[in-house]
């Protein structure tokens, strides 16, 4: 007796490729180093307007004095950050495409935290503006501190989120792209 197998006639399409992938995989490997730059203009910007100013971290005084000595400065420096946080988005896409075969988890969990971290610190730059514009309505330190105070819970976890994707993210990334393969000399 005689066992036949069957034969499969049909035939699977082929995939087509996706017309869009090279698009993608050029705009997030130019947003990666696009956000840093955004977020050095920023720091740099920021380092400027605060140099010689009357400015001190004593809450809403000190803040309301920059953003109403430097207006120009403090809402480039805002816009850069802002634009940093965007761009950071896509490119944590393309860091994670590129350390996710490597070590999986590991890149999920510091790709997932750095984004995090900037979605919030869009969060507080956009607030920012809330600064200029009491500053150039001419509002007192004392003013500020009353109308902030009534914000400051809902900022504090944009903040504390902020801090853990920024500092704990970003090691962790370093950490990830250090031990995949592409990384280390053979």
């Amino acid at each position: 007796m005689s066992v036949t197998t069957p034969v499969s006639t049909t035939t699977e399409a082929p995939i087509a490729a996706d017309p869009t992938a090279g698009f993608r995989r050029w705009a997030t490997s130019i947003a990666l180093p696009a956000s840093i730059a955004a977020q050095l203009a920023c720091n740099v910007l920021y380092s400027i307007a605060t140099t010689g100013s009357t400015y001190a971290d004593d809450g809403g005084a000190g803040t309301l004095a920059l953003a109403g000595q430097q207006t120009g400065l403090w809402l480039a420096a805002n816009w850069f950050a802002i634009l940093g946080s965007l761009l950071i988005i896509p490119g944590a896409v393309a860091a994670l495409r590129v350390l996710r075969p490597a070590r999986p988890r590991l890149a999920l969990i510091a790709v997932t935290l750095w984004a995090a971290g900037y979605v919030c610190y869009l969060g507080i730059n956009a607030a920012s503006f809330y600064s200029v514009g009491l500053a150039q309505a001419g509002a007192t330190g004392d003013e500020v501190l009353a109308a902030w105070a009534t914000g400051d819970a809902l900022r504090l976890p944009l903040n504390v989120v902020f801090l853990i994707g920024n500092m704990p993210g970003t090691i962790l990334l370093g950490i990830t792209a250090l031990l995949t393969k592409g990384c280390r000399s053979s």
